[in-house]
């Protein structure tokens, strides 16, 4: 319980130096054109798949890499409810994968994600990225959103009775993280649309066709996170 507790107050804290450093660029933030590019000299790649797109979807799997394509995090994410056989025709995600024993709650996952960002970038050197990241960050919240009202249940075992008691401040604080993450990002959807001169925003595995990047894995978190990054590379490469 006791590392449990120190766990809550690192959330607190990391909470309050994200929140800072976002309220003192919100205005250089809110005049971002769509197409600025290379913020800061790091770049952490996400991208997610999910139970489907309206306000009940969840996150079902998730990955994070760095610059140069390694694995930060990559792993299935256990929703509260059932994937729709259409979503599962889509990513071939399935209610039995996500259910395993060993697969986390997104709880978890941006848990993992937030201790490597303070381990790694003290000083928040980096950009967020990915295609349609606002989407990403979006489903993420949701899906934080909706853990917290499943593992707050008495039926949930997923952490104990003292442990639940801290988890509406924990929650919290894993929301701001990624909140403030998402205000600083950088979305290649909308920078490809941008240097193509496209009138609408293009599917990724197109941009990748395009880039001359390699369609490897397509919906699933990683394979998108790696092209994603290909179509990136060739944007800055070009422009």
């Amino acid at each position: 319980m006791d590392s449990f507790i120190l766990l809550v107050l690192v959330f607190a804290v990391v909470f309050f130096l994200y929140k800072k450093n976002n309220n003192s660029q919100e205005g250089a933030q809110n005049e971002r054109q769509e197409h600025d590019t290379k913020q800061k000299p790091n770049f952490l790649i996400l991208d997610t798949e999910t139970s489907g797109l309206d306000s009940k979807s969840e996150v079902v799997q998730l990955s994070m890499l760095d610059n140069d394509g390694q694995e930060i995090f990559d792993s299935l994410i256990r929703p509260f409810g059932k994937i729709p056989r259409e979503a599962i025709a889509i990513h071939n995600i399935t209610n039995e994968m996500v259910q395993k024993e060993n697969v986390p709650t997104i709880v978890h996952a941006i848990m993992q994600i937030l201790q490597y960002v303070r381990e790694n970038f003290p000083d928040n050197d980096f950009t967020l990225v990915g295609y349609n990241i606002s989407f990403d960050t979006k489903m993420i919240i949701q899906s934080l959103s909706i853990a917290e009202k499943n593992l707050l249940r008495k039926s949930d075992k997923t952490f104990s009775k003292e442990e639940k008691q801290h988890l509406p401040e924990m929650i919290a604080a894993l929301i701001e993280f990624v909140s403030v993450l998402d205000g600083s990002s950088r979305c290649i959807m909308r920078e490809f649309k941008a240097f193509k001169g496209y009138p609408r925003w293009v599917k990724l595995i197109d941009a990748a066709n395009e880039s001359g990047v390699e369609i490897k894995d397509a919906h699933s978190a990683k394979g998108d996170c790696l092209m994603t990054i290909g179509v990136m590379n060739y944007i800055d490469q070009h422009r």
